[in-house]
């Protein structure tokens, strides 16, 4: 079974992804630049500029990847003609499922805790993060969460520690 799908667009210029939400596969999708990326909300699809594309599978791949232990079949090409009628399943489906049953299918718990955080995890990053995009993420998190702007102490000493261990694994 495949996790997400994908089709070209009519125009050429990029592709959709369509996947159930999952914070994960987001965050990886979001690992594209924002120039390049966009959520259609009506179609519930992400779209991904062309040369963006192959990026953005290799993120959801290695999430999948390392959430599931699976190695192959997570997406597949949608066809044209199935794109309507999934939609309408889509739509009768889900209102029968719960976010639960979806989370339990797809990782095998119901937990999303139930695998081991990695000090990116809790930075929301790729393990293959540039220095950049870690200090970014560090500053934005600091001030969300720092103690002086309302933040949780023990959340900002797991941030602190994240921090240090990935710009370590960065550096090499």
């Amino acid at each position: 079974m495949a996790i997400y799908e994908y089709a070209q667009t009519a125009d050429g210029q990029g592709y959709n992804i369509w996947f159930h939400y999952d914070p994960d596969l987001v965050q990886a999708i979001k690992q594209i630049p924002h120039t390049a990326r966009r959520w259609e909300s009506e179609e519930k699809v992400w779209y991904v500029d062309r040369n963006w594309f192959n990026d953005a599978c290799r993120y959801l791949d290695h999430i999948i990847r390392r959430n599931t232990g699976r190695t192959s079949d997570f997406g597949r090409e949608r066809k044209p003609e199935e794109r309507q009628e999934q939609r309408q399943e889509r739509k009768s489906s889900n209102s029968d499922k719960t976010w639960n049953d979806w989370n339990r299918n797809m990782w095998g718990s119901s937990d999303s805790t139930s695998r081991p955080k990695t000090h990116f995890d809790t930075l929301h990053l790729l393990p293959d993060a540039p220095l950049p995009v870690i200090k970014a993420a560090y500053g934005a998190l600091a001030k969300i969460h720092h103690p002086d702007c309302g933040g949780s102490e023990e959340r900002m000493k797991q941030i602190n520690l994240a921090y240090e261990k990935a710009v370590a694994s960065a550096k090499g």
